[in-house]
């Protein structure tokens, strides 16, 4: 398995919001803890690169070789890396206040493109490690099921 392969998800590895038991985001989990998690229920569905599928678990792993490369935590790599030299001052990875400040909107549309749903909401998101993930609760969900 490659670094590519983890950032644009054809790792194959489970995804550890679906495989630990009891999963919440109002718990702080270690990088370690989801990882182990991910694999304890099932082990990747395809070989590395055979397929794309989502997954959480890519981001944390891909936190942990930063922290083991660089020595730092991805939050601080990310800002004098990226951030920063792009001038991107009011961008910032959280490591401690899990909220997102302002409105931010996505949308849902359906299989056929007829129907399109925009929220906008600033809901508590926990950012364990460096996972990517975006809750966006049930209002989102139903939603789209409605499409």
């Amino acid at each position: 398995m490659t670094i590519r392969q983890l950032l644009n998800h054809t790792s194959n590895l489970p995804n550890y919001t679906m495989n630990i038991d009891g999963y919440t985001t109002g718990r702080a989990w270690t990088a370690q803890q989801l990882v182990d998690g991910a694999l304890r229920k099932r082990q990747p569905n395809a070989q590395p690169g055979e397929k794309w599928e989502y997954t959480n678990t890519n981001y944390v792993l891909a936190g942990m070789i930063i922290r083991a490369v660089t020595g730092n935590e991805p939050a601080v790599e990310m800002k004098t890396r990226i951030f920063d030299r792009l001038g991107l001052a009011d961008t910032t990875l959280p490591t401690t206040d899990n909220n997102l400040y302002g409105y931010f909107s996505f949308h849902l549309t359906s299989e056929d493109g007829a129907k399109q749903v925009v929220e906008a909401n600033n809901e508590s998101h926990l950012i364990s490690g460096t996972p990517g993930q975006n809750h966006t609760g049930a209002a989102a969900a139903n939603a789209f099921c409605a499409l």
